[in-house]
């Protein structure tokens, strides 16, 4: 009997339902990170990442955002994690600080919380001792008592323990909570901050993507004249230079066609090189006019 009582006072110690509220918070918290990240996933355009060129500006975004994504998803988990799998307080973890230490001095422990760790484990070696006294000297009704009590002692010490053993479980798991919600704090933001990028770094508008695009794969090029509108001479000439005359037509290449407008290199003397995507509100292109061959001195008819 009195092995089987210790080994129940040495068992598991069932916990309090606030510690379980923290630790079920912790494990909903990772379920549902894990289940924003597949909506971001499967809602994000991936098509065009190709279409981004290795060494450019948004090739640099998308790295260091995939890295801060990736980067503040591992500390919420971490965070999340360190607080689900918060080891429970052995006897050797008692100090002499907290809540447990309280709770000790309120049961009548002199010394607190680890005199109860040292005074328990001497009332188990005692009640281990005299149990076995009594076992081989069963008819000695002295022994009998000495079992008994020790028996008693180590019982009650053993409620003792268990509700100091909850109460300093949960104190550790709380403390563990707290520290963990700022790395849930700071995982968070570096997360959105990092997705957020990704986002806009392979989804570029349809003029970046023009502007970025190499001129090997922009498609056959075509000298074209650009006419400016009011609104476009306005906004562009600055850009193109004083010397250079925007209310006539600029010779340009024409390099390819984007949704925003066509994407044209000014070629036209006095002009800047400059690479434009034209909307409909600042110009528009025609075709040059043909160049006309020299006309043919008429060669004299051979006489006859």
């Amino acid at each position: 009997m009195a092995e089987a009582s210790a080994s129940a006072a040495q068992g598991s110690v069932p916990t309090l339902p606030a510690e379980d509220r923290i630790r079920e918070t912790a494990k909903w918290l990772t379920v549902s990170l894990a289940a924003v990240g597949g909506l971001v996933v499967t809602g994000t355009q991936f098509s065009n990442l190709g279409a981004v060129h290795v060494g450019s500006p948004r090739f640099w975004v998308i790295v260091i955002s995939a890295a801060l994504a990736a980067g503040g998803t591992g500390l919420i988990l971490a965070g999340a994690v360190k607080t689900a799998t918060t080891e429970p307080v052995k006897l050797s973890d008692f100090t002499d600080k907290g809540w447990a230490q309280d709770m000790a001095l309120q049961e009548g422990i002199e010394g607190g919380a680890p005199a109860l760790a040292k005074i328990y484990k001497e009332a188990l070696d005692r009640r281990e001792q005299t149990y076995h006294e009594y076992v081989d000297d069963n008819e000695n009704q002295l022994k009998l008592r000495q079992s008994e009590r020790a028996e008693a002692r180590a019982l009650q010490l053993a409620y003792i323990v268990r509700n100091v053993s909850r109460v300093a479980s949960y104190e550790k798991v709380a403390n563990q909570w707290k520290r963990s919600t700022r790395m849930v704090f700071w995982g968070s933001v570096a997360a959105l901050l990092g997705i957020l990028a990704f986002i806009w770094a392979i989804n570029p508008p349809a003029a970046v993507k023009a502007s970025e695009a190499s001129p090997a794969v922009v498609g056959q090029v075509a000298s074209r004249m650009l006419t400016l509108e009011p609104a476009g001479q306005r906004a562009l000439a600055k850009a193109l230079g004083q010397d250079c005359k925007v209310g006539q037509p600029l010779e340009v290449v024409h390099l390819a066609k984007t949704d925003t407008g066509p994407d044209v290199l000014v070629q036209q003397d006095g002009c800047k090189q400059v690479r434009l995507i034209i909307t409909a509100s600042w110009g528009h292109l025609q075709e040059p006019a043909p160049t006309l061959p020299a006309q043919e001195t008429p060669k004299p008819a051979p006489s006859p």
